[in-house]
């Protein structure tokens, strides 16, 4: 049993280290969205105009 927690831990560690990177760029892509739906948003209502 003993030796099974040491072999868990560092497959856990670059787990997590794994999802890190991946939460700003999920961030970074919401916010791209976010401006690109702006932008068509404002050129529709232009185009409407």
């Amino acid at each position: 049993q003993d030796d099974r927690t040491p072999a868990t831990t560092p497959s856990t560690v670059p787990e997590v280290k794994k999802l890190e990177p991946m939460k700003p760029l999920t961030m970074e892509m919401t916010k791209n969205k976010d401006e690109v739906l702006g932008l068509v948003v404002i050129g529709g209502s232009d185009t409407c105009h």
